[in-house]
């Protein structure tokens, strides 16, 4: 174990290492989605498929352009290369599709890391994509 006595970290990727600077105001009005219920779990509510393949559609619209924008929160950069270097094992786990998290990785130079998307497991917070990570560890 290291110095910290962490054995691994698994870290969330809007608003804990990156900001994408996704404006949920705007996808909530252009999806018509309540305040109160998450946007993934609104579309998945959603009567029909058509309905929820135009719903995704708007989200994944919004995803791109913010993985285009992303930037490191302040601290986060460094924070990762730390843990790499200190061998600590490190992941991400988010409500994000897979392409526009791996975009996001990839414009910021990102250590390559294990990724849980929306499509790998149930979203955040249920703990699917965590305990599968905690398993392959």
């Amino acid at each position: 174990m290291n110095r910290a006595g962490l054995r691994a970290v698994i870290f969330d990727l809007d608003g804990t290492l990156v900001d994408s600077q996704l404006d949920f105001a705007a996808m909530r009005q252009q999806l018509g989605a309540p305040e109160e219920v998450g946007l993934l779990e609104y579309i998945a509510d959603l009567s029909s498929q058509g309905d929820r393949d135009q719903a995704m559609a708007i989200i994944h619209r919004h995803e791109i352009a913010g993985a285009q924008a992303a930037h490191w929160m302040p601290g986060a950069e460094q924070t990762v290369h730390a843990l790499r270097q200190q061998q600590i094992p490190i992941a991400i786990v988010t409500r994000n599709s897979r392409q526009a998290a791996q975009l996001t990785m990839e414009r910021l130079g990102m250590p390559a890391m294990p990724l849980k998307a929306r499509e790998d497991a149930a979203p955040k917070p249920d703990p699917e994509a965590l305990l599968a990570l905690a398993s392959d560890w």
